[in-house]
């Protein structure tokens, strides 16, 4: 069972001793913020997001490179099979079929890392027809909105849609990449942002309209959140940590001078570090 963001919201107030009610005091939307800033925090601190992707198998093709926020390969299944394919240890492989990596092709049975950002197939994959890889892993959030549905420019502003919510804000700094055409690819600061979906930048008056394809990633300011959903990202065993984090920093830099609250930050701060700490010696990653 996961905690909701409006369920962590709730317990943030009476962690504070105050009530959902008393928004005069603390907006509910400052309360969201300080809870989007716990679990990014935490996910930086401990990269215990977790996603799955999907991929297409290559015919022959044995070696694959992971998404690039992906730091951690959890599971693999290949095709229409439910069951994971099996992590293997490369040098078993190797004592039970010394020419391993000239296998013909096939369905594949095991993977295995091959460097930090790329898995191999073995054996290697057979495709006859379109076949989907799903990759269960943990990642760093970074990469925004489900990549870029397209771009127009109109002089000097450049309008950029997302395929889905970006979560950006006004004076966010971004990186596009993959654009088909070049002179977007380039580090963007968010002037304005007309819908959940698309944001505008300031560009020099060139380059082709409309550009497709392409990827956003986050490289300064407020680190938006990939999902746009109440349900949170982390393991269950730690969607406390959000909370513990927002009633700290809002204790600090938003209840100033309110003691009960101050009081109340420390001990969730030091919750908090437990958390972190916990993760830490659990060794997921």
């Amino acid at each position: 069972m996961a905690y909701t963001r409006t369920q962590l919201q709730t317990a943030v107030y009476a962690d504070l001793h105050l009530k959902t009610t008393d928004t005069n005091r603390l907006p509910a939307a400052t309360a969201q913020d300080a809870l989007l800033l716990g679990e990014q925090d935490f996910a930086r601190r401990t990269r215990c997001f977790r996603r799955t992707n999907t991929m297409s198998a290559v015919d022959e093709q044995a070696v694959y490179t992971l998404p690039e926020d992906f730091v951690k390969l959890i599971d693999l299944t290949y095709g229409s099979d439910t069951s994971p394919l099996y992590e293997k240890k490369e040098r078993l492989v190797k004592q039970e079929d010394p020419a391993y990596r000239i296998t013909d092709s096939g369905t594949p049975t095991h993977w295995w890392l091959e460097t930090k950002t790329q898995f191999r197939l073995y054996p290697p994959s057979n495709v006859d027809t379109a076949t989907t890889m799903a990759l269960d892993g943990y990642f760093v959030p970074f990469s925004i909105g489900g990549g870029i549905s397209g771009m127009t420019r109109s002089t000097t502003t450049l309008t950029v849609t997302m395929n889905q919510r970006h979560n950006l804000r006004a004076g966010d700094l971004v990186t596009a990449s993959g654009s088909d055409v070049t002179a977007y690819n380039i580090a963007h600061t968010v002037a304005t942002v007309p819908s959940a979906t698309t944001f505008t930048a300031t560009v020099a008056d060139s380059g082709a309209s409309p550009a497709t394809g392409g990827y956003l990633y986050h490289t300064g300011g407020y680190l938006p959140m990939l999902a746009d959903s109440d349900i949170s990202y982390l393991e269950y065993a730690y969607q406390l940590a959000p909370r513990y984090y927002a009633v700290w920093w809002l204790s600090t830099n938003y209840l100033l001078g309110d003691e009960v609250a101050m009081a109340s930050g420390q001990t969730a701060l030091a919750k908090y570090e437990e958390l972190v700490t916990k993760h830490e010696e659990d060794r997921w990653i």
